[in-house]
């Protein structure tokens, strides 16, 4: 398991980074509300996102 914090980002700077680097997806902590967030980039040229039920800092 990677230890490494999950950056904190708001929406539309996890987007920003997607096209800044070309990738497929971004797995970030919404900043708001603390919720796991990936958004990613679709086969039509839009975005999606997924978001986790219950925030990072409840889970066990």
């Amino acid at each position: 398991m990677d230890r490494t914090p999950v950056p904190r980002r708001t929406v539309s700077e996890a987007l920003s980074r997607l096209d800044l680097t070309g990738r497929q997806f971004e797995f970030f902590a919404d900043k708001a509300t603390g919720r796991a967030r990936v958004v990613y980039a679709r086969y039509d040229g839009h975005y999606a996102m997924l978001s986790a039920a219950v925030p990072l800092s409840q889970r066990r």
